[in-house]
C-alpha cells in the first residue's frame, strides 16, 4: 500500500497501469527472440505485483510488443478526453480536496466539460445539454476518483467516545469542581453500590452551567437528511474529511440552564457577516439569569463569517454572562 501511494501521487492507479504496459511491450520489443517471454515475466513480478495491480498476462504483453510497442492501452470503450487533460481533472480534485473542500460529481463534469474547446471536433459528440452522468464510471476509474459521502462529526465522536476516555473526563470534572470549592465529595458515596448515593454534594450549583450550541438557520430540515455523495480521492491519505458542506447564511444559537434551572441568556450567532443589523437583535427573549444588581441579563446577539461561537465569542460569553 505505501509502495502504490508513492507511485500514485502524480497519476491514478488507471495510467499508472497504462504508462507500465508501454514500458513493458516497448522492452520486450527490443529484446531479442529466445528472451522476451522471460523478459516480460520479470516485468511483471518487479513492477505490477509489488504494487498490488492486477498484471497483465505475458501473453498479453508478448502480443502487444509485436503490434504497438510502446504504446498505451486503450480503456475499452475509449475515453472522450486526451489523457492531459484527464490529469487535470485529478489534479483539480485533488487541490480542492487538499483543502478539505466538498467536491461533487457535478462540479467535476463541468470542469471536465470546460476542458474541452467549443470549436473542438469532439463536440460534435455531444449533445446540448454536454456531457451526462454516463460517462463518470469511466472517468472516475481512470483519473482515481470515487464518490461517498463525506466523514462526519458522529463518526469522530463515536471513535473517540471509549470507556476509558469518558472515565478521564469525568475524573477531570469532578476533581475541577472540587478544587473551585462548587462541590465536595458525598461521605455517604460508596463505590461498590455507586447509584445508592451520588459521589459529589453540591455546594453552589447555581454557579454551574450547562449548554448547548445548535444550527438555527433558516431552511433547516427537520430530521435526518441522506447526506449528499461527494468526490473523493482513490488514494488511502483521502479520510474523507470536510470542511462544511451546507451552503447558506448559517445561524446558532447557544443556549441553557444553571445547576438551579434557571435559564441562561441565549447566545446567537449570525453568520455571512461581521456586523448584527439593529433590526435582528431583541430584548423579547426573557431569561432568568440576573446581574448583581438584580437586572435580568439580556440575551447576546454577535456576528461572524462561519455563523458559529468562536473561541474568543464563547470566552465573552462565559466571562460577561455566566
Amino acid at each position: 500500500r505505501d509502495r502504490l501511494q508513492a507511485a500514485t501521487t502524480d497519476k491514478s492507479e488507471c495510467h499508472l497501469y497504462e504508462d507500465l504496459v508501454a514500458e513493458a511491450t516497448e522492452l520486450v520489443a527490443k529484446t531479442p527472440s529466445g528472451y522476451k517471454m522471460k523478459i516480460a515475466e520479470t516485468f511483471v513480478s518487479r513492477n505490477f505485483t509489488p504494487l498490488g495491480l492486477k498484471p497483465p498476462t505475458v501473453n498479453h504483453l508478448l502480443k502487444r510488443a509485436n503490434s504497438s510497442p510502446g504504446e498505451r492501452p486503450r480503456p475499452q470503450g475509449g475515453p472522450f478526453w486526451t489523457r492531459e487533460e484527464e490529469e487535470q481533472v485529478r489534479i483539480f480534485v485533488e487541490e480542492l480536496r487538499a483543502r478539505k473542500l466538498f467536491v461533487s460529481p457535478h462540479l467535476v463534469l463541468a470542469y471536465a466539460d470546460a476542458l474541452v474547446p467549443e470549436t473542438d471536433e469532439r463536440r460534435r459528440q455531444l449533445g446540448e445539454h454536454g456531457f451526462t452522468r454516463g460517462v463518470w464510471p469511466g472517468l472516475a476509474a481512470r483519473v482515481g476518483i470515487e464518490t461517498g459521502t463525506s466523514q462526519n462529526l458522529d463518526t469522530i465522536r463515536a471513535r473517540w467516545a471509549t470507556s476509558v476516555n469518558y472515565r478521564r473526563w469525568y475524573e477531570n470534572i469532578f476533581q475541577d469542581l472540587v478544587k473551585e470549592r462548587l462541590a465536595e465529595p458525598n461521605p455517604e458515596y460508596d463505590p461498590q453500590n455507586p447509584r445508592a448515593h451520588p459521589r459529589l454534594r453540591w455546594l453552589r450549583p447555581e454557579a454551574i452551567a450547562s449548554g448547548d450550541e445548535t444550527d438555527m438557520s433558516l431552511g433547516a430540515k427537520p430530521g435526518k437528511s441522506k447526506k449528499e455523495r461527494g468526490v473523493f480521492l482513490e488514494s488511502i491519505i483521502d479520510n474523507r474529511d470536510v470542511v462544511q458542506t451546507k451552503v447558506g447564511k448559517k445561524i446558532s444559537w447557544l443556549y441553557g440552564r444553571t445547576g438551579t434551572g434557571k435559564m441562561l441568556p441565549p447566545f446567537v450567532v449570525y453568520g455571512g457577516t461581521v456586523n448584527i443589523k439593529p433590526e435582528w437583535a431583541s430584548d423579547e427573549i426573557f431569561t432568568d439569569v440576573r446581574d448583581q444588581n438584580g437586572v435580568v441579563i439580556p440575551a447576546m446577539w454577535r456576528a461572524n463569517p462561519a455563523g458559529s461561537v468562536d473561541s474568543d465569542m464563547f470566552r465573552e460569553y462565559v466571562t460577561g454572562i455566566i
